[in-house]
């Protein structure tokens, strides 16, 4: 994890939880789609399963379970979402 990454993660767990969740709201699409926008197919392809893990774990690790469960349901609905937009017809 560089520098920023820990600043960064270091900032997010000083929110306090509805803070932490609406910023997690507002700024996980644009993440994502800035991420997915900037990589080749192959680079994505091979660097999603490498860092999601990672990220999951920090975001995850730093809430309660009630938290979890808000955006356990989130990511379901953005990974529905994205699967209709990206998936071939």
């Amino acid at each position: 994890m560089g520098m920023m990454d820990a600043m960064m993660n270091s900032m997010i767990k000083a929110l306090p939880p509805d803070k932490r969740e609406e910023l997690m709201l507002k700024m996980m699409p644009e993440m994502m789609k800035k991420c997915m926008e900037s990589m080749g197919s192959e680079e994505l392809i091979k660097s999603v399963p490498e860092t999601m893990p990672d990220m999951m774990e920090g975001c995850l690790g730093s809430i309660n379970k009630e938290e979890r469960k808000k955006i356990f349901g989130f990511c379901h609905t953005m990974m529905e979402k994205m699967e209709e937009k990206f998936s071939p017809e």
